[in-house]
C-alpha cells in the first residue's frame, strides 16, 4: 500500500459516525471517574478535618481546630455539588442511584449542621481554657464561667437538633454501606445531645455540688480488680475530695486498710443490700468489701453507709474509678515514670499495676503499695491542673457506659442526671439473659486476677426456626501452683491458694 493510500485509510477511520461515538463515550467514562474520584477525595479530606479538628480542640488549639473545621465545610460542600452536578447527577434516572444519592445529599446537609454546631463548641472550649475567664484554674472550678457559656450550648443544641431532624429524613432504602456511615452519626450526635442535656440538667445544682455556700465532701474510691466484687474491685485505696466556693482540694487520701481503717476492721453498720450480700441482721463487714452489690445505686449508699460506720465524717456522695477509667486518663495525658514499673502507659497500666505485681518478689510488696499510691497521687494533681482537668474528666467519662466511672450522690440527688449520663452503676435491663459470676470472698486474697472465663453456647435449631440455647458460664482460678506466689497474692490467701467464694446472677425464668 503506498504512503498517500495508509493516509486516506486513517482519514476516512476518523470521518466514520462510530469512531466519534467510541471517542464521546470514552470521554465520558473518563468524566465520570474523575468526578466519582473528586467526589471521594473531598470525603475523605473532610472526615481527615472533622478527625484532626476532634484532636485540636481537646489539645485547646482553637486557631487550628478553626482551620480544620473550615476544611470540613468546603470538602463538604464541594462533595455535595459533585453529587448534584453532572455527571454524577445523570445517574437519578436509576431508582438505586437516586436513593443513594439523594440519601448522600441528606447525609453531606447534616454534616454541615454538625459543623456550625463545632464552631460553637470550638469557641466555647476556648473559652474554657483561657485566660480571661477559664473554667478551672489554680485547683479551682469557676462556677460562673460554666453558667455563662449556656448561650452557645444551647446554639449547639439547636444545631445538633438541626442535623438529627435532617438525618431523619434520609431515604429507608438506602445501601448498606451507606446506612453504617448514617448510623455511626447518628449515634455521635445522640451522644453530644446527651452530654447537652446533661450540662443543662445539672446546672442549677453545680453552685451546691461545688459548694459554694459550704464545703461538698467526696469520696472518691480506687477498686482493684484483684479481688473482683459485683461491685468492682476491693475498696482498697481511696481520696477525699473537697469543693469550698468551686476550689478542689485532697484533704486525705491512702490506702483503706492502713491509713483510713488499720487492719479494715469489722464494725457493724446497716447495709442497704442485705442477703444474701451481708447478713440479714448484724452485719460486720470491713469497708473494702463494701461494695458487694452489682448495682452502683445500692452499692454508692452501702459504702457511704460503712464509711461513717468505720468512723469516716460523712460525704455528699462516693465516687467510683476502676483501672479502665485510670488507663483512660493516662492515655489523655500521658505516660506516668515509676521507679518500680518504668514507664506507665495506658497499654501497660493493668499488667504492671496488677497482674505483674502479683508475681514479684515479697521484699517488694511495701515498696509496690508504696508506689501504687504515688502513682494515684499524680494522677490526682493532674486532675488538679488547670490544663489537663477537662481533658481528665471527658476521658474518665467516657468509661461511664462501661462502667469506668459511677457515681452515687447523698439523698439519691441527681438520680436522673447521672442516669443520662450512664455514670449511675445502675444494672442493664434484664433483656436478653445475662449470666455473671462474682467474687464475695472476704480474706484479701488477690486470687481473682488469675480468672479466666469461658462461655459455652449449645444452639439446638428447630423445624419452624426458633432456637433453644443453653449458655454455660465457666469460671476457672488458675492461681498458680507456686507456693511462693501464693503468698504473694495477698495476706489471708486460704492454704491452697485457691479458694473463693462465688455468687451467680442469672434470669429467674429461662426463655427460648
Amino acid at each position: 500500500m503506498s504512503e498517500s493510500s495508509a493516509v486516506s485509510h486513517r482519514g476516512s477511520r476518523w470521518q466514520r459516525p462510530r469512531t466519534w461515538v467510541l471517542v464521546l463515550v470514552g470521554l465520558l467514562a473518563a468524566w465520570f471517574v474523575v468526578s466519582l474520584g473528586m467526589l471521594a477525595w473531598h470525603a475523605r479530606e473532610a472526615n481527615a478535618a472533622l478527625a484532626t479538628m476532634t484532636d485540636q480542640i481537646a489539645a485547646g488549639d482553637s486557631a487550628g481546630a478553626a482551620a480544620s473545621i473550615e476544611s470540613a465545610r468546603s470538602n463538604t460542600r464541594a462533595a455535595q455539588s459533585g453529587i448534584t452536578s453532572l455527571p454524577v447527577s445523570a445517574l437519578n434516572v436509576i431508582p438505586y442511584f437516586r436513593t443513594n444519592l439523594t440519601g448522600a445529599d441528606t447525609f453531606l446537609d447534616a454534616a454541615l449542621q454538625v459543623l456550625e454546631g463545632a464552631d460553637v463548641t470550638n469557641e466555647v472550649y476556648a473559652q474554657l481554657t483561657g485566660d480571661d475567664q477559664p473554667a478551672f484554674k489554680d485547683g479551682a472550678i469557676n462556677v460562673a464561667a460554666l453558667q455563662d457559656i449556656e448561650p452557645q450550648i444551647e446554639q449547639v443544641a439547636d444545631d445538633l437538633s438541626g442535623a438529627d431532624a435532617t438525618l431523619q429524613q434520609m431515604p429507608a432504602d438506602i445501601s448498606p454501606v451507606l446506612r453504617g456511615f448514617v448510623d455511626e452519626a447518628q449515634d455521635q450526635i445522640d451522644g453530644i445531645q446527651r452530654g447537652l442535656q446533661i450540662y443543662e440538667n445539672i446546672l442549677p445544682d453545680l453552685p451546691t455540688l461545688l459548694g459554694e455556700d459550704q464545703p461538698a465532701t467526696y469520696l472518691v474510691v480506687f477498686h482493684n480488680p484483684g479481688e473482683l466484687y459485683a461491685g468492682g474491685g476491693a475498696a482498697l485505696s481511696a481520696a477525699l475530695l473537697q469543693f469550698d466556693q468551686g476550689k478542689m482540694e485532697v484533704v486525705d487520701k491512702g490506702a483503706v486498710s492502713s491509713h483510713f481503717f488499720p487492719g479494715n476492721p469489722r464494725v457493724p453498720w446497716d447495709p442497704v443490700a442485705k442477703g444474701p450480700y451481708y447478713a440479714e441482721e448484724n452485719a460486720e463487714d470491713g469497708f473494702a468489701w463494701s461494695n458487694l452489690h452489682q448495682d452502683y445505686r445500692i452499692t454508692g449508699e452501702d459504702m457511704m453507709r460503712s464509711w461513717v460506720a468505720n468512723g469516716g465524717q460523712p460525704v455528699d456522695g462516693v465516687i467510683s474509678l476502676d483501672p479502665v477509667a485510670l488507663q483512660a486518663a493516662v492515655a489523655a495525658t500521658g505516660p506516668i515514670q515509676s521507679d518500680l514499673y518504668g514507664e506507665i502507659n495506658a497499654d501497660n497500666m493493668i499488667s504492671k499495676l496488677f497482674f505483674e505485681g502479683y508475681n514479684e518478689d515479697p521484699a517488694a510488696q511495701e515498696q509496690r503499695h508504696q508506689i501504687n499510691q504515688q502513682l494515684l497521687d499524680e494522677m490526682i494533681a493532674r486532675m488538679q491542673d488547670g490544663g489537663a482537668a477537662l481533658s481528665i474528666g471527658r476521658a474518665i467519662f467516657s468509661t461511664a457506659p462501661s462502667h469506668g466511672i459511677r457515681v452515687h450522690l447523698s439523698g439519691d440527688r441527681l438520680a436522673d442526671v447521672l442516669q443520662e449520663a450512664r455514670a449511675d452503676g445502675a444494672q442493664p435491663d434484664p433483656e436478653p439473659d445475662r449470666i455473671a459470676f462474682y467474687t464475695q470472698n472476704q480474706n484479701a486474697s488477690k486470687v481473682d486476677i488469675f480468672q479466666t472465663r469461658m462461655l459455652i453456647h449449645d444452639v439446638q435449631l428447630d423445624a419452624d426456626g426458633s432456637a433453644t440455647v443453653v449458655q454455660t458460664a465457666k469460671v476457672t482460678n488458675n492461681a498458680p501452683d507456686d507456693r511462693a506466689v501464693r503468698s504473694r497474692t495477698g495476706s489471708g490467701t486460704p492454704p491452697d491458694g485457691r479458694s473463693t467464694g462465688t455468687s451467680c446472677c442469672c434470669p429467674t425464668t429461662p426463655r427460648t
